[in-house]
């Protein structure tokens, strides 16, 4: 009972603490207590154009640090730049030796990289944007330190792998993080925009010309006895449900690409494999969906594998990677892959 009784006091001192901070939340934020509804209002309207304006100078900013930033990231109502790191080193692809050094702008969509045009004097000049990939068409994968290589990770873009490596670990991982973060956020703000142009659609079907047939589904003619009993075969109810399933379907196959998408770009293998297999039995139901998924069945397969080939996998990584490789039905590849890798470590080894 007295183990019980010093926890609640404890609890108690905290709502009182957070109670404290909540009261004196309007100083800290500059928010007269005082102040009418309609003033609060014309606050928030007026922030909402300050971060407009903060953001518009922002990327004026970039594109006038980095030279043909402007072609590869406009200024765009939203866009912005969230994290910067300069003295990051590219590699060649082939050999990993160090080519020029670049700096990598992470914005709310895309990552741009630019790297320093050299001067007549050998020295670093100005910056010059050389690539920008979209968040949600990148791949990021994390390579495992070696004896000769550290703080590595590829960037890939549908063909393209592109190799870094940066200074410091701390600073590998924190780029990392933001790239992760960005991206779930990304996915979020695009599966929040899809929610609401589905029940803007939705209003126009509910709300439009009440005269017109298509907002009338009982003035329309109904369907054939042949098509009806299809309808009822396939678990389609009435006339109407042929336009509910190809929203619900479309929606389907949008979350099932970010959910996708997401989880490549996160290294989340399982949950990967998972979606993939759920859109395969999805095929047959969902002719579209075949679009949306073969490119991604591709980007996963060949992203395991390059974590397949890495040297210094373990034996349980390995079986583990295997073994998503075979659900996916990609069994040669996989047997080729790990015995080159087997075979690259031996003569390494000799």
């Amino acid at each position: 009972m007295s183990k019980e009784i010093s926890v609640l006091e404890n609890e108690l001192l905290e709502l009182k603490e957070g109670l404290s901070e909540w009261k004196s939340m309007p100083s800290l934020l500059h928010i007269d207590e005082s102040a009418s509804a309609s003033e609060r209002r014309r606050n928030v309207r007026s922030s909402i154009a300050d971060l407009r304006v903060l953001y518009a100078n922002q990327m004026q900013t970039l594109h006038t640090q980095i030279e043909g930033s402007a072609k590869f990231v406009p200024t765009t109502p939203g866009r912005h730049v969230i994290y910067e790191m300069d003295g990051i080193f590219a590699l060649n692809a082939a050999t990993y030796k160090i080519s020029n050094t670049v700096k990598f702008v992470v914005l709310d969509d895309s990552v741009l990289v630019a790297k320093r045009r050299r001067r007549n004097n050998g020295e670093g000049g100005r910056l010059v944007a050389e690539r920008c990939w979209p968040l949600n068409e990148m791949l990021v994968l994390d390579t495992k330190d070696s004896a000769s290589l550290t703080n590595v990770f590829k960037v890939r873009h549908q063909r393209e792998t592109h190799v870094y490596r940066t200074e410091a670990p701390s600073d590998k991982k924190t780029l990392l993080a933001q790239f992760r973060q960005v991206a779930e956020e990304l996915a979020v703000r695009k599966r929040k925009e899809r929610e609401g142009e589905h029940e803007r659609r939705k209003s126009m079907w509910t709300g439009g010309d009440r005269n017109s047939m298509t907002f009338h589904p009982d003035k329309m003619p109904p369907l054939p006895d042949w098509m009806a009993e299809l309808a009822r075969g396939a678990g389609i109810d009435g006339d109407t449900s042929a336009r509910d399933k190809s929203e619900r379907d479309g929606r389907f196959v949008s979350d099932l690409s970010d959910d996708l998408t997401v989880a490549i770009a996160l290294r989340s293998w399982e949950r990967a494999v998972e979606l993939v297999e759920e859109g395969r039995a999805k095929v047959t139901s969902i002719p579209s969906l075949s679009t949306r998924l073969t490119p991604l069945t591709a980007s996963i397969t060949s992203a395991l594998l390059d974590a397949l080939s890495a040297p210094g996998n373990r034996k349980n990584t390995a079986v583990s990677l295997i073994g998503y490789l075979l659900r996916l039905g990609q069994g040669p590849a996989a047997r080729s892959t790990f015995l080159n890798a087997r075979a690259e470590a031996m003569n390494r080894y000799v």
